[in-house]
Parts: structure tokens; sequence; C-alpha cells
């Protein structure tokens, strides 16, 4: 198990990226701020061969983000378009030429379970960057165990729909499929509040992993933005 101080970056990092931004239509390409994200944590860190780069776009009902991993010697505005429809609006992504499947492919780690829990972390708030108003959700969770958690689970009034974990810690564990395995719970108000847990599975050989939220209990309307 983990307190939850390991959830979060252990190393001191320049994280505005203000300056690495590139004007690209009607889109911008950030190229600084996911890998300072990933460069705030000890045991996980960026193949030498690789860089990541993000486009952030605007739409009617917020922004968002996609960050990819290309080649270092590769262009970073060299991209595609890919019609999307979510939230009931079609827009465009755009994804690099010569991007991976995905960034995590080139994380690397020391294999650590510790390696494990950030990998699930700079996922997550790497994932998240660039979101705006109806894009965000993992911004406004909660990881538990907090040095409040007693006042955090008691300030609502839950409807558990299973039953209660055994710990609200963070923990690795190798699953059936002997696939490391990292489970963490977190609150998150936005429109209903809920008690969720993640389970972040990960492939044997990388740090691609499969991530499954089930909401565990709820405590009625949140917040809505």
């Amino acid at each position: 198990m983990f307190p939850v101080h390991a959830t979060f970056s252990n190393i001191i990092t320049n994280n505005d990226g203000e300056n690495e931004k590139i004007k690209v239509k009607d889109f911008l390409v950030d190229t600084s701020r996911a890998e300072n994200i990933l460069a705030g944590y000890s045991n996980i860190w960026l193949n030498p061969d690789y860089k990541l780069i993000t486009s952030l776009t605007s739409t009617g009902s917020g922004g968002y983000g996609d960050t990819y991993a290309i080649p270092k010697d590769s262009d970073p505005l060299d991209f595609i378009e890919i019609k999307v429809e979510e939230y009931g609006e079609e827009y465009i992504r755009h994804r690099p030429r010569a991007a991976l499947e995905s960034f995590v492919l080139a994380i690397e780690g020391d294999r650590s379970p510790l390696s494990y829990l950030q990998a699930a972390m700079a996922y997550q708030n790497i994932n998240e960057y660039g979101s705006q108003w109806h894009y965000v959700s993992w911004g406004r969770d909660i990881i538990l165990p907090t040095s409040m958690t007693d006042e955090n689970m008691e300030k609502y009034r839950w409807d558990m729909l299973r039953e209660e974990p055994e710990t609200f810690q963070p923990h690795f564990y190798y699953d059936l499929a002997d696939n490391p395995t990292i489970t963490f719970y977190t609150i998150n108000d936005i429109v209903y509040v809920e008690l969720k847990e993640y389970v972040c599975t990960f492939d044997e050989d990388n740090y691609r992993g499969k991530i499954k939220t089930n909401v565990i209990a709820d405590a009625g309307m949140g917040i809505i933005f």
C-alpha cells in the first residue's frame, strides 16, 4: 500500500510551458508541458528517442488537449485531421502523422510498484491537460485517503452501490493474468458526488494500461458548470 503523498509528483520541475506553444491554424501545439509533468516523477521517464506534444483545441463547450509521443527527429507540426463527435458536438482532433498509438508507449521506468503508481497518475494528469469547462473531470478528483479522509467521507451521505473495500489506500498487486495493477479511490463532485474506484492494469512489457473506473457509492447532486 502507498501513502497518499506517493500519488503526487516528487521532483520539482518547470511546469508552466507558457513559452512552448505554437499556433497552428485553429489550435495550439504545446511542446513542453506534458514532458514537464512526466519529469515530475522519479521512477518513470520518457524514452530519449521520443518527445511529447499536445494539441490544444477550444470548442463551444470548453476545450481539450490530446497528447502524443512522436520520434524526436519528426516534424511536430505535421498533423492529420480526424473528425470525432462528443457531447453532441462534431469537431476535429489533430493527430501528428508520426505519433505512436499511445503516448504511454514512450514511457519507461524501473518496474517498481511505485513506478506503476506514478505511471497511473502521470497518465491522468497528462490526459487532463488542456481540459476546460465540460471537459474537466480528473481535475476535480480527490484521491483517498487524504489527511482529511474522515471529513471528506463524512461530509456526504453515501449510498453504497457495492460492498465497501477493505482499504481506500492506493495499492499495487498482480492480477490473475500476472499483470501489474494499481487500484486507488477518489471522490468526484462533478454533476453527481461519486466515490470512484480506479483499476489500472498494465501490460507485462510496458507502461500501457487499461483503466477501469467503477462508481462504488454516490451522494446526490454535485456541482454543475
